[in-house]
């Protein structure tokens, strides 16, 4: 798995672009046939043989959600489900204290090469909470 010092070079990698390289949590590609998103690691959970994602409301506070990241990729998570077979790629991150309210990073981007994630449900419009699972591993 590509670690990089960069969000957008861990978008790039997938050869997707954020719409705001500072506040981006989603990114896409110029043909819009891959959307990438950031999860937190400690919200993935893996039982061996599927992983699966939920960034549950409440997690951390729920001060993320009226940001412009979460708003982005609340849009980009809609056009999974409606335009790419609900299937998006992954940049794994790990945050620094993960009882924050306002999460950082620890500047390690991991562009997860092969791991492709396909949306349970439709990304709730206004919280941005979603879940999801591996579809191969």
């Amino acid at each position: 798995m590509p670690i990089t010092k960069t969000l957008h070079e861990a978008f790039q990698f997938f050869k997707a672009k954020a719409a705001n390289p500072r506040w981006g949590w989603a990114a896409q590609s110029d043909d819009g046939k891959t959307v990438v998103v950031t999860m937190w690691r400690d919200l993935i959970d893996d039982d061996g043989k599927v992983l699966t994602y939920g960034n549950r409301q409440g997690a951390g506070g729920d001060s993320w959600m009226k940001l412009p990241g979460n708003r982005d990729r609340i849009r980009k998570l809609q056009h999974v489900w409606d335009n790419c077979g609900r299937l998006f790629r992954v940049v794994i991150i790990d945050a620094v204290d993960t009882k924050a309210g306002a999460r950082n990073t620890r500047k390690k981007y991991y562009a997860a090469e092969t791991l492709v994630m396909k949306l349970d449900s439709p990304v709730d419009p206004d919280t941005g909470v979603f879940r999801a699972r591996s579809v191969e591993r």
